[in-house]
């Protein structure tokens, strides 16, 4: 199993790679995990975790720029040609283009791949921004198809994806939805300390602020609300250059309804998400398909309405239509956002109702589901 990231560096593919792997060990399976999460100048090393072999090979600081993601390809596929023969290899989309180069080593090998699609690269790099030249983004392209059409299994992790793959030219049998999952870790445990945050109608951002997460529509409603709403506040957890940016718009845009906090551990993480009344989501109409916003399920997990920015055709969207968990608001319309937070803060019965349609979400979206869809998967490959 192979990804750039691993416990106990901290990630959201680390960690759902660490909890199958955890599970097929469990079930009797011989699993290593191959990860380029060290930064120092020394010799891969292994070592073994929760009945799982690790090996880290050595990544540089900042794997997002082309070159140290092509260097990070190289630095796995070495290590991996060092690896005793498997008889399964999985792969997953951090480093990006790693699986064009698992193409090239099952077919040394003669084994079996799956790969499990997180993002779809190249395809969402125009969507995004990336200014790659045009030759370069063709010959990616190609190789990342040629890539997928050898691997016995490709696992998107949501229907709008399975539509964007089987654009390709895929045999209908290789393709899998298994959506992704919460950490069950930080919910399984009943006590938590208690947060010293202000009595206000709380609305919370959870995770990754990325290109592919556009924050104009959110900061436009914070700005209707900020005058005449003083209840109501933002809250932002998480870091990086995104909410360093974000940081520098609320300075710019004056605005004291914004509360920023680092990612938080452990239990502290389960209070915070808890203490938000409505949880947003934000997604680039021009993504979809293209990625699955994993968020929703840690959402789901403690229970709270979800307002997503994002595309009407969205799996997100039909998922809250289903349950009743949330809505669906366009990017671009803050007046309507502003709104709806008012009418979640207003209307308690209304509130409740959307809460217990998370309920009812959370409790079909849940780890063990995805897990045993996995066995299942994997199980046809080892017979």
């Amino acid at each position: 199993m192979v990804n750039r990231i691993y416990p106990p560096i901290r990630g959201p593919t680390g960690r759902l790679l660490y909890d199958l792997a955890r599970h097929l060990a469990d079930e009797g399976y011989d699993v290593t995990v191959l990860s380029a999460d060290r930064q120092d100048k020394q010799d891969a090393r292994s070592e073994d975790l929760t009945g799982v072999k690790i090996i880290r090979a050595r990544g540089l600081k900042n794997p997002r720029k082309f070159l140290a993601n092509l260097y990070l390809c190289v630095s796995l596929f070495v290590s991996l040609l060092s690896v005793k023969r498997p008889d399964i290899l999985i792969t997953m989309t951090d480093p990006p283009f790693f699986h064009i180069f698992a193409g090239i080593y099952i077919k040394l090998r003669g084994i079996k791949h799956i790969h499990w699609c997180q993002d779809m690269y190249p395809d969402i790099m125009p969507a995004l921004s990336y200014n790659l030249p045009q030759f370069l983004l063709s010959f990616l392209q190609k190789r990342a198809d040629q890539a997928l059409s050898s691997c016995a299994y490709i696992v998107a992790i949501s229907k709008c994806m399975r539509r964007k793959l089987a654009e390709k030219e895929l045999h209908k049998h290789q393709l899998k939805v298994i959506e992704n999952w919460y950490d069950e870790a930080l919910f399984e445990q009943k006590e938590a300390e208690q947060l010293d945050l202000p009595e206000k109608f709380r609305v919370m951002f959870a995770g990754n602020l990325g290109r592919a997460h556009p924050m104009v529509t959110i900061l436009s409603a914070a700005k209707l609300l900020n005058e005449k709403d003083r209840d109501i506040e933002f809250v932002f957890m998480g870091s990086g250059r995104g909410y360093e940016r974000m940081a520098q718009e609320r300075a710019r845009m004056g605005l004291d309804n914004i509360r920023f906090i680092p990612f938080q551990p452990g239990n502290k993480y389960r209070k915070i998400m808890e203490s938000g009344d409505v949880h947003i989501i934000s997604m680039k109409d021009d993504v979809l398909g293209y990625l699955m916003p994993s968020r929703i399920y840690d959402i789901f997990a403690v229970k709270r309405p979800c307002l997503f920015i994002g595309p009407k055709k969205c799996e997100i969207t039909a998922i809250l239509e289903k349950y009743n968990a949330g809505l669906q608001i366009d990017q671009g319309k803050p007046e309507i956002l502003a709104q709806e937070i008012r009418n979640f803060r207003d209307d308690g019965a209304a509130w409740y109702q959307y809460q217990d349609g998370a309920m009812q979400a959370g409790q079909d979206y849940v780890p063990a589901a995805s897990l045993k869809k996995w066995m299942k998967l994997i199980s046809t490959l080892v017979k």
